[in-house]
């Protein structure tokens, strides 16, 4: 497998840390014991240094060696993750080290960018439906009425939570709180929750920037998100080809020109934005196509997402050649030249763990950390 992936890589002019990685987060991992105790997705900080066994193709100047990957447990992937050695290996070689390995899921708080960025699942993935290719857990009664029916109690619960946990007495030093689910009934509840945000994390030193991920805001509601500045809203446009068949309703009845035209309001607002898009579902020319089209209405590189199978039966999902590593190379090369041309290149590699790029953007090196922090951080639904 190794050579192949270093030969498409040469073939696709990506190096070939990042075609690995790529295949890495495309196939998932096989557990060395099946019956350890994880659910069906896990995470963890890969090392590529201290155990690698690369010949000179995977040489590479890249300073941010650790890899923060969450990913699918698949028994028949080639990379073994050997909970014994705490190594993963492909091709009976060792490639890293795996460090602070723990299940994936349900996580109500979590940090990024080594603890300089809050996130908060106010409504849980767990209470998200219709999207067929999404990922989603189970949430116990406790956590759904703390984070559903009082909002204002559940930021000032993350507060106190995250006081404890980062060791500090505010948050002038954190530089972005993320609100990353969708799943409110309106643009005036998601606002109305993001102001509390804002006002609460205010109270104790935060002057960073707001984060908001979902679909929910149309152009009429950038008047009053733009008084929450500084913010980034980051559409959930997820797919541009199919939409009625992935997404749930209320997502795919906005068309990609109505999105762009939402983008392109919020951006003449001062608000920074950009999108998510899982990479596998669509054709490549409806890739390409359609990240043209959103080129108009983005201030920062969108941030891509591989599809990951997390049960049977979603291989049903891929589009044409999406079950291969060639279809992302190809993806990667093209959409690279377009990004570039537009001057826009991965500068938070923390946003985007499973995407295209790791180590090089377009001939430069990609600088940052993707360490989440200290994994203690993750908070899950069921510890509430």
């Amino acid at each position: 497998m190794l050579e192949r992936v270093v030969n498409l890589s040469r073939q696709y002019e990506a190096p070939p840390i990042d075609a690995l990685l790529i295949e890495l987060n495309r196939l998932g991992v096989c557990i060395s014991k099946p019956n350890y105790k994880f659910g069906d997705r896990v995470m963890f900080e890969l090392n590529m240094n201290p155990l690698s066994e690369f010949d000179s193709a995977f040489s590479h100047e890249y300073k941010e060696n650790d890899f923060f990957l969450t990913l699918t447990i698949n028994p028949d992937s080639p990379f073994i993750l050997n909970t014994d050695s705490g190594t993963l290996e492909v091709d009976s070689r060792i490639i890293g080290k795996v460090e602070e390995l723990q299940d994936c899921g349900g996580y109500l708080l979590y940090t990024r960018d080594q603890g300089r960025v809050l996130h908060l699942d106010p409504k849980l993935k767990s209470n998200c439906n219709g999207c067929d290719f999404c990922h989603f857990g189970v949430a116990s009664d406790l956590t759904i009425d703390l984070s559903l029916n009082d909002p204002k109690t559940y930021v000032q619960w993350a507060i106190s939570q995250y006081k404890r946990l980062l060791n500090v007495d505010d948050f002038s030093d954190i530089e972005q709180v993320a609100v990353v689910t969708g799943c409110f009934k309106s643009a005036m509840e998601l606002l109305t929750y993001l102001d509390i945000v804002r006002q609460e994390f205010s109270g104790k030193g935060f002057k960073g920037e707001l984060f908001y991920l979902g679909s929910e805001l149309r152009s009429e509601d950038m008047s009053d998100l733009c008084k929450l500045a500084p913010i980034t809203y980051c559409h959930s446009t997820e797919c541009f080809a199919n939409r009625e068949q992935h997404l749930h309703r209320k997502k795919s009845s906005v068309t990609i020109p109505e999105i762009v035209e939402i983008l392109k309001r919020a951006k003449e607002k001062g608000i920074n934005t950009t999108f998510t898009y899982v990479l596998g579902l669509d054709p490549v020319k409806d890739v390409i196509g359609g990240m043209k089209q959103m080129l108009a209405g983005i201030t920062r590189v969108p941030v891509t997402n591989i599809f990951q199978r997390h049960s049977q039966g979603l291989e049903k999902l891929w589009a044409p050649g999406a079950n291969d590593l060639p279809y992302y190379l190809e993806i990667r090369r093209q959409l690279g030249e377009i990004l570039g041309r537009e001057d826009l290149k991965p500068e938070r590699p923390w946003e985007d763990y499973r995407g295209l790029w790791y180590t090089e953007f377009q001939g430069s090196t990609i600088i940052g950390t993707r360490l989440p922090g200290r994994s203690k951080f993750h908070y899950k639904e069921q510890v509430l």
